[in-house]
């Protein structure tokens, strides 16, 4: 948090809030399946972390059919819980509560480059901080490029998720068959890195065999393999949420 807080310094920004799922991770530990980033109206995806540059806490805002996920994961001390009666809206809420600690002053950071929240609700959300006199800036390359210096422990998960994405990759050479679909060596994949203590990972296992190798990154499907097929192989090791990519053809 000392390294994100210079950096708002350096970039002069008072108020970063982070929304990007990998950012709440590294700064909290908070992990979720994150399932509203395109979820109906009713449910804006703008749960994050409030920090304050000169600030000796950051706040953590989520709803309350998270809040027993907020208490797992997170090492948040300070976690604002929507409660489902409350008579305001998630933005609203948030608004209200910044605004009461006195943090709504000069200029706020919003991670602009994360697909979450959406560009409507990032427009919203821009837009009540604006109207409390904010300067609103994007704050999407402070914590991205703070991650990109790995710790020793980083390194030592990232080794054991590559260590994963090699028992994946192996079982799927010793199982591959002709008459074999696509979806069934994706699953001897997923299955021996799930055996290996492999997590679910931010990216599909993809299998593609004949004329569809060359597609890349489609989806696995139904197709059956035959003999003498060009088949490409592409899947993550996890570990810690900490992917390591292996493909081969």
């Amino acid at each position: 948090m000392a390294r994100v807080k210079k950096e708002m310094a350096r970039q002069k920004i008072d108020l970063l809030y982070c929304s990007a799922p990998e950012s709440l991770f590294y700064l909290t530990g908070y992990e979720n399946s994150w399932y509203e980033a395109q979820s109906c109206k009713e449910w804006p995806p703008l749960s994050g972390v409030a920090i304050k540059r000169d600030a000796d806490k950051f706040i953590l805002f989520d709803k309350d059919e998270e809040e027993v996920l907020v208490q797992t994961y997170s090492i948040a001390t300070d976690t604002r819980i929507q409660r489902g009666d409350f008579p305001m809206s998630r933005l609203e809420f948030i608004i209200k509560n910044l605004k009461e600690e006195g943090w709504l002053k000069n200029t706020v950071g919003l991670e602009k480059w994360s697909y979450r929240p959406n560009p409507a609700v990032s427009q919203m959300f821009q837009a009540a901080l604006e109207k409390e006199g904010c300067k609103v800036v994007d704050g999407s390359d402070i914590v991205r490029e703070i991650r990109t210096i790995k710790s020793s422990q980083e390194m030592a998960y990232a080794r054991t998720a590559a260590k994963i994405a090699d028992i994946g990759m192996k079982a799927a050479i010793e199982h591959i068959r002709p008459g074999m679909t696509e979806l069934d060596v994706r699953a001897e994949m997923d299955y021996a890195c799930a055996k290996a203590g492999g997590e679910n990972p931010g990216l599909p296992t993809y299998v593609l065999a004949g004329q569809r190798s060359a597609l890349a990154h489609g989806l696995a499907s139904t197709h059956v393999i035959m003999p003498g097929d060009i088949v490409y192989l592409d899947l993550c090791g996890v570990y810690h949420r900490y992917h390591a990519d292996i493909a081969r053809t």
